[in-house]
């Protein structure tokens, strides 16, 4: 029988080359009100300048191995009673670098995860049932600058989330922003953004030679991680 959560004590490479064997799932990562996620089927995980490489037509993300200390499986997460089993990779410090969560079902996950065998049965996390705190997303909410101004340019954009240890992106045409339960968002099948309402108070803008970038920093100058680049059309700056 599966533990429900637990510590695996592998390689994480090793791990993560059973990704395209799990199926459709997400990879996402979160800093500071940003949330950045990559959903589909991963092709083809390698070793590129000394990081992880999660690749294929709907995933780009990378990850350093050296930051990760812990990964621990998790099973608990059940929504209209379907399973939707993760990997979490901690830190040093407990938290979270990435996650990978399975759509679909557990059972192709387990079967890419069982040559590892069990792990060591870890408590499961006790859910906060407290209701939070959703405003309405206002108008002229700090977060909403460059995609607004993609839709007015209607212009192809890249969305990165560039932290220490990881980096993901997605890049196409600007999908409608859809503002509701308190976050600004950006969706389209393989990618979704969610940024958390009042979360950004500025952006640092640059011009490079793809096009306008805006980088995201909150109230206390802090940077999100979060980069939006709206890129160049025929050789001119949307």
């Amino acid at each position: 029988m599966q533990n429900r959560r637990e510590q695996l004590n592998i390689d994480l490479f090793t791990l993560l080359q059973k990704l395209p064997d799990i199926g459709k799932l997400m990879v996402n990562s979160k800093n500071l009100g940003a949330t950045h996620e990559r959903i589909g089927t991963v092709e083809r995980v390698y070793f590129a300048n000394g990081r992880i490489a999660i690749t294929g037509a709907e995933h780009h993300s990378s990850l350093d191995p050296f930051a990760v200390t812990q990964i621990i499986i998790d099973r608990t997460s059940i929504m209209r009673d379907k399973c939707y089993p993760r990997i979490d990779m901690l830190d040093k410090d407990g938290e979270v670098v990435a996650s990978v969560i399975r759509f679909d079902g557990i059972e192709p996950f387990d079967a890419a995860l069982a040559e590892f065998g069990a792990g060591t049965a870890l408590e499961e996390k006790v859910k906060d049932e407290t209701a939070a705190d959703r405003k309405e997303i206002r108008e002229d909410d700090g977060g909403l600058k460059p995609f607004k101004q993609a839709e007015t340019d209607k212009a192809d954009i890249r969305i990165e989330l560039d932290l220490p240890h990881f980096h993901q992106q997605w890049q196409g045409a600007m999908p409608e922003i859809r503002s509701t339960m308190g976050f600004i968002n950006v969706m389209v099948s393989d990618f979704h953004l969610h940024l958390k309402g009042d979360s950004v108070d500025s952006w640092q803008q640059q011009e490079t030679h793809e096009g306008t970038s805006y980088a995201a920093y909150n109230a206390a100058q802090k940077p999100l991680g979060l980069v939006v680049t709206l890129l160049k059309q025929d050789g001119v700056a949307a």
